[in-house]
């Protein structure tokens, strides 16, 4: 953050070829070059003659020097004269004035700033009084300047301000090992950002950068005894690191990154989006869904006849409210210090592991507890046509697909023409299942494996026998689960209070996971069952 930069230029002037000092150049290279420079000057404004006797050497710095600010005073040819000072100026006002610019010219080209703050800088020096030209002040613009830039950084901060010539590091292109030029600047990474991808990586088996628990702790606090205790961490460091976060906060959002990464990803519990269909849950009040009935056929209109009225369609209306599920975990002091990283990567993947199963529970029990719908009918009945009862076979999913394409819509009577997308089974049928899709040594399909229905194992279903089918959720909205605000994962929140709760009672962070969900059966048009006796 700008604290070590007069350390910097330090080091790296005891590194050069000279010292600056009353006139004097610590750069050869660059004062060689400043040196012709001024040397032109002078002859274009004096003559040339005027360097007779000069020594083109550091020996004639001071020669050179006097003979420049005399040649800044004087006009340009064919250029009109400078207002000559007032009567009652200082003597020498006008070569105070050139030799401060020529300093501050000379410090900007030195500062490490990029072109275009050099150039603003220049421009607000040049109609600045000698006084505002002081050594202290141009230094105190060009620290502003450094500052400005390092606050207008998004997510880091400046660095190599005061970088000497030949420092080992990134480039300004971020080439890795690559060799800066003298006071580069670049866009270095923050520390907190540092610590919150070190905190990734120990979360990350896949990421090898960090693999040490007590390590990442340490480097965060800078607690190397790990007490747990806010008087032995480095406060900077923890400042730094954790911005204006706590360590509970930081290892809990790489803790809930990672849970909701391991939730994304598909795997057994996710069947349930196969034939459930999802909504936003404003809040906890009841939410009510209802299903409209259709229209019968339009009627005949004979000329000049006058068209008949339509019957409005009934309906039916389902209900539910969301409500939460969780629970606690936390890290212990003990795991901290016995370097536990295993149990903290196992964390995030043990807490969407638990809220997979929790949700696929919930949506697998509209199947299982075959609950009333609003019109005091199970979801699953013969007054619904969908309750069938013989096993798995080709002519019983042949069976009970037509009974699905022949079910009929509410009020006009009219058949649906929806046959299934999915066939749900417990493990126990999936291989048959999965069997009668196969195509063994048959050039063409039969009926059975033109359908291509997706076998969907559900692991709650435990009746070895039963098996559904479930039609796509965009043509029969058939289950509903509707998430608070719409947020389909967990989330997870932190309790680190050093003065109270699990950290001051029992040396631990805890943090809860909590998920927030509801669900009802909307429509049985949609599904089929087969209760399969003994």
């Amino acid at each position: 953050g700008g604290a070590l930069i007069d350390l910097v230029e330090a080091i790296g002037a005891a590194g050069r070829a000279g010292s600056r000092a009353g006139g004097t150049f610590r750069d050869n290279r660059k004062g060689e070059d400043m040196r012709e420079r001024m040397r032109s000057y002078v002859a274009a404004r004096l003559g040339a003659e005027r360097l007779d006797g000069v020594a083109e050497g550091p020996d004639g710095d001071e020669a050179l020097e006097a003979l420049y600010r005399e040649a800044a005073a004087l006009p340009a040819p064919g250029e009109d004269p400078q207002p000559q000072p007032q009567a009652d100026a200082a003597p020498g006002r006008v070569a105070a004035l050139a030799a401060a610019r020529l300093e501050a010219r000379a410090a900007l080209a030195e500062s490490g700033l990029p072109a275009a703050a050099r150039e603003r800088l220049a421009g607000r020096f040049a109609d600045a009084a000698p006084e505002d030209l002081s050594p202290s002040r141009v230094a105190g613009a060009v620290a502003a300047e450094r500052a400005y830039l390092a606050a207008a950084a998004p997510g880091g901060q400046v660095a190599g301000l005061g970088a000497g010539e030949g420092g080992a590091g990134e480039n300004v292109d971020g080439g890795a090992g690559a060799r800066p030029p003298a006071g580069a600047v670049r866009i270095a990474e923050s520390r907190g950002a540092k610590v919150r991808r070190m905190w990734d990586a120990l979360l990350d088996p896949a990421d090898a950068s960090c693999v040490s628990l007590r390590a990442a702790y340490v480097e965060t606090t800078g607690d190397e005894r790990v007490t747990g205790l806010l008087r032995h961490c480095d406060r900077s460091r923890l400042a730094e690191a954790l911005d204006t976060g706590a360590i509970g906060e930081v290892l809990g959002d790489s803790i809930a990154r990672r849970m909701i990464a391991d939730y994304r990803e598909t795997g057994v519990h996710d069947g349930w989006m196969r034939w459930c269909s999802t909504a936003p849950a404003m809040d906890f009040r009841t939410q009510r869904r209802v299903r409209w009935g259709g229209y019968a056929n339009l009627s005949d209109v004979s000329e000049g006849a006058n068209y008949a009225a339509m019957t409005t369609p009934s309906d039916e209306e389902e209900t539910y409210s969301v409500s939460k599920r969780g629970g606690t975990e936390s890290v212990t002091l003990e795991a901290i210090r016995n370097d536990d990283a295993m149990a903290l990567q196992r964390l995030p993947l043990k807490l969407s592991r638990a809220a997979k199963r929790t949700l696929s529970a919930f949506a697998a029990k509209f199947l299982t507890a075959n609950a009333d719908l609003a019109n005091g009918v199970a979801l699953f009945h013969n007054t619904h046509k969908n309750l069938g009862s013989t096993a798995l076979s080709a002519a019983a999913l042949a069976a009970a697909r037509l009974a699905m394409v022949k079910q009929t819509e509410l009020s006009s009577d009219k058949p649906l023409g929806i046959g299934p997308r999915s066939l749900l089974v417990p493990f126990d049928l999936e291989r048959t299942a999965v069997d009668l899709f196969r195509r063994s040594t048959e050039n063409d399909r039969n009926f059975v494996q033109s359908l291509a229905l997706d076998v969907v194992p559900v692991p709650e279903l435990t009746d070895a026998d039963d098996w559904y089918l479930a039609a796509d959720p965009m043509d029969v909205p058939t289950v509903e689960i509707g998430f608070l605000d719409g947020r389909r994962e967990p989330e997870l929140f932190v309790q680190d209070d050093p003065t109270a709760g699990s950290l001051f009672a029992a040396d631990k962070i805890t943090w809860k996971v909590r998920h927030v969900y509801g669900g009802a059966a909307l429509d049985h048009r949609g599904l089929y069952k087969s209760a399969v006796s003994g």
